[in-house]
């Protein structure tokens, strides 16, 4: 209770929010799947924006929760990757063309804003498993609102 009254505050001092919600909270766990080559190469293919998902994701957190770290088999991949580019295809499909990757590690808190701007994926865990609390909120507010950038 304490990380989200935390990542509350930040997101309202950051943001200059008033009536911040959270919307949705869950722990999440992601084990390396059985096809080993696929999981070795960085796998996109869950690219999305939470936004896009559920409206009340205007912003997503990750905390890296680090459970794994007395596990015998130790983590290998499991990074997140936040899109800097996308490519769209004919067939819907997305991908990154730049991105932001971002190791896993115990305490590390990741914020960004849920909508098409930060499109995100779980990229694969190689080895062991990967532990994370994400928290989304939301706020009266737009979209737009959320992006605006006081030094512009």
């Amino acid at each position: 209770k304490n990380y989200v009254g935390q990542v509350h505050k930040l997101l309202e001092d950051e943001f200059h929010l008033q009536n911040l919600h959270v919307s949705g909270a869950v722990r999440k766990e992601y084990f390396a799947k059985p096809t080993s080559k696929e999981a070795t190469q960085r796998n996109w293919t869950d690219l999305h924006a939470d936004y896009y998902e559920n409206g009340a994701y205007v912003f997503t957190t990750l905390l890296y929760l680090g459970e794994e770290e007395a596990d015998s088999v130790k983590l290998r991949g499991g990074e997140t990757g936040i899109a800097d580019g996308l490519e769209f295809a004919k067939d819907s499909t997305i991908s990154a063309t730049s991105a932001w990757v971002i190791e896993p590690k115990r305490g590390r808190v990741v914020i960004f804003t849920g909508g098409g701007e930060n499109y995100h994926a779980p990229l694969p865990v190689v080895k062991g498993r990967r532990t994370t609390w994400n928290t989304w909120f939301s706020c009266e507010c737009s979209m737009n609102d959320a992006l605006v950038d006081d030094n512009e």
